[in-house]
């Protein structure tokens, strides 16, 4: 079983890891080691950067150089066309390195990121998930799912919610619920903007959950308890709109 970690040292090793994967810091291969959502994180980052120097390695064409030279010597016959040559080229690096920057980005990771990330948020603020909580006023939890892009349709079948706010998950604010049930507390956060194929289901540290695919997006429901899991489930699609 690996190491419960703060939600504040998998951010700081995703961000470090993320901008550069060939680190070897003893402190974050020891964070690697014993938290398992950032190392499936770290694989995946691995993965993309070995797909990313396997498409940039193409082979030079024997001669091109010449070849270059003589298209060279041709344009500075016709300014014009060596200026449509040079913008081109440049548009092209751009293309380039914004690709680059946009496959670093938490959301290029893909679906096995989103599973990792969901739960090391789980392990965030563990004083959230106490039964003995006070539900939060029904006026709160509504401007937190509208925050959110989510709607309340109706907050009895929801029932009781004891945690209620937006937290920072992969470049965007979502609602984050603790909502109680007679199996116990189960985290929730509602992701408009993360489409799944199919339900993901999470395992990770004694703790187990399941990402549903609703509406426009997914929602995650995290729990000590399964049955936690499918009593919140069961719950949360008829009384919340993913995407409003």
């Amino acid at each position: 079983m690996s190491k419960v970690t703060h939600a504040s040292d998998c951010i700081e090793f995703r961000q470090a890891f993320g901008a550069e994967p060939k680190r070897r810091d003893p402190t974050l291969l020891r964070h690697r080691l014993e938290c398992r959502g950032c190392g499936q994180f770290a694989l995946g980052v691995e993965q993309l950067d070995r797909a990313l120097a396997v498409a940039l390695a193409v082979p030079v064409p024997a001669g091109l150089d010449h070849r270059i030279v003589l298209r060279a010597e041709s344009l500075r016959r016709w300014p014009r066309s060596a200026f449509a040559a040079a913008a081109a080229a440049a548009l092209i690096a751009l293309g380039a390195v914004l690709g680059v920057l946009w496959s670093r980005s938490p959301a290029a990771y893909g679906p096995m990121s989103l599973g990792a990330d969901v739960m090391a948020h789980a392990h965030h603020e563990p004083s959230s998930w106490q039964a003995g909580l006070e539900p939060v006023a029904e006026r709160r939890l509504v401007g937190v799912l509208e925050r959110g892009e989510i709607a309340l349709l109706d907050a009895a079948q929801l029932g009781p919610v004891t945690y209620a706010r937006t937290c920072r998950l992969r470049g965007r604010e979502v609602p984050h619920l603790v909502v109680q049930s007679v199996a116990g507390p189960a985290m929730v956060l509602l992701l408009p903007h993360e489409r799944l194929a199919d339900e993901m289901p999470l395992v990770e540290d004694g703790l187990r959950g399941v990402i549903v695919p609703v509406g426009t997006g997914s929602i995650a429901i995290v729990a000590a308890d399964p049955a936690a899991v499918a009593a919140v489930r069961q719950r949360l699609i008829t009384a919340v709109r993913v995407g409003i």
